[in-house]
């Protein structure tokens, strides 16, 4: 038994967290390489170059190597090469370690700015791939390298051929569903059970895959009003191949497909996740607020109408004059250049998560504050992260004074807090190990 995942998304990995949760400890094999993959994940593409297996640590933006007289300019957002006034490359960070600086892909730009080419870097911080463009902004080739820098992996683009270099013999392979079915039983053998996420390459190699199994489609893409299934997903589910169940991850989705398809009732199914919800005690009277913008919505009238109610506000850089300003609440206290265990210590304390700051989420604050038990209230035009933040709790900027309101009453009752963080939880469609247990078996 394996998961088989097209990427490594959040999405994604919260199903893998999930199943992992649920004593499902198979082997996972993504099929897209990002260069970033945990250690206990693996792909056709590292189990070939070998690319996870030299140690280092991740390149930072600033040792990204470039001809020399050339400049590399970069902040906590992205970072780029000039050669003088000129942009000759972007770097792209790491998306989930952005703060940190570390380099995920170099884009190397021509002189009208088109993208010519892409190094991709893994986390022991060697170039993996080079991607090469056209002039039409689409990737033809992209060869992939061995730890010690020869072809391993060539993959056209344009034909979707790869060619593999192993034990000085050449396979080629007509897709990447060729390719993986190929890596799959060469590692695997028999696969009795498949789990995985998405229509493109996974499904296809469940489709193709000739041997005798009892497949699972974790279904995670919303649907539209509608709840048309896809034509693939009709496709396996009339047919009766080897997947024999589809599992909705929305229940709002699962629902709607249950009504417009009956007949499918005995194949389809909900999950949802099992988020590892930390049981903080926390302290009723303590708001958090994660920003690099000094723009936060409504500030002084939250703070004016609730001096019992502490607000720790932090930011990753300085602060500007304007934020600093709220240092003059005694119910107010500032965080320039916060570090990671302040943060902690906040998420680990504090009952509140105001997501009212305009500009960028910081440190995926909504989703962190949802994983340590905090209650997260938006506003409309601030509202970062819906998944995690009851639609209810996401306000008018004229209706300020209903999320004051209940901070109040959830400052004074303990058990109101906790049903709505219950509700939260429903929102976000939180599952059991039980859950798990019941429907894969």
């Amino acid at each position: 038994m394996i998961n088989l995942f097209d990427d490594f998304t959040q999405t994604s990995r919260d199903l893998f967290d999930s199943l992992r949760a649920a004593d499902y400890m198979q082997p996972t094999v993504v099929v897209m390489e990002d260069g970033f993959l945990p250690d206990h994940v693996n792909s056709p593409f590292s189990h070939y170059t070998g690319m996870y297996e030299q140690d280092g640590q991740p390149l930072y933006f600033n040792q990204v190597h470039c001809p020399e007289f050339w400049e590399i300019r970069g902040n906590n957002n992205n970072a780029a090469i000039y050669n003088e006034n000129k942009k000759m490359a972007n770097i792209i960070y790491v998306p989930s370690m952005a703060h940190k600086r570390y380099v995920q892909k170099v884009e190397w730009l021509d002189l009208a700015g088109n993208i010519r080419s892409v190094d991709h870097y893994s986390k022991n911080g060697y170039r993996f791939a080079h991607t090469n463009y056209n002039l039409m902004k689409q990737p033809t080739i992209t060869t992939y390298y061995s730890v010690d820098n020869h072809e391993k992996i060539v993959e056209n683009h344009v034909t979707k051929d790869i060619i593999l270099n192993l034990n000085d013999h050449v396979y080629m392979f007509k897709s990447r569903s060729d390719f993986v079915i190929y890596y799959l039983q060469s590692v695997y053998g028999h696969i009795e059970r498949i789990f995985y996420n998405s229509l493109s390459v996974p499904f296809l190699v469940s489709y193709q895959l000739n041997q005798p199994g009892d497949d699972i489609l974790f279904w995670q893409e919303p649907l539209g009003d509608d709840a048309v299934l896809p034509g693939n997903m009709l496709n396996l589910l009339e047919n009766q191949g080897r997947t024999k169940k589809v599992i909705f991850q929305n229940r709002a989705d699962y629902e709607k497909v249950q009504k417009k398809y009956p007949h499918f009732a005995d194949q389809i199914s909900y999950v949802g996740y099992i988020y590892p919800i930390q049981a903080h005690t926390h302290q009723q009277n303590n708001a958090l607020i994660l920003t690099n913008s000094d723009n936060i919505e409504q500030i002084a009238q939250v703070i004016e109408s609730l001096p019992n109610t502490h607000f720790h506000i932090g930011a990753l850089t300085e602060m500007s004059s304007r934020l600093m300003r709220l240092i003059a609440y005694q119910n107010v206290t500032l965080y320039p250049n916060i570090n990671y265990n302040t943060i902690n210590e906040l998420f680990e304390t504090c009952a509140f998560y105001l997501d009212i700051n305009h500009g960028v989420e910081i440190l995926s604050a909504v989703r962190q504050a949802f994983l340590n038990n905090l209650l997260v209230l938006s506003f409309e035009n601030t509202t970062h992260n819906k998944e995690f933040t009851l639609s209810e709790h996401i306000f008018a900027t004229d209706h300020t004074t209903r999320l004051i309101d209940i901070i109040r009453e959830c400052a004074r009752d303990r058990h109101y807090l906790l049903s709505l963080l219950q509700q939260q939880q429903q929102h976000a469609n939180q599952s059991s190990i039980s859950d798990y247990k019941i429907i894969i078996n």
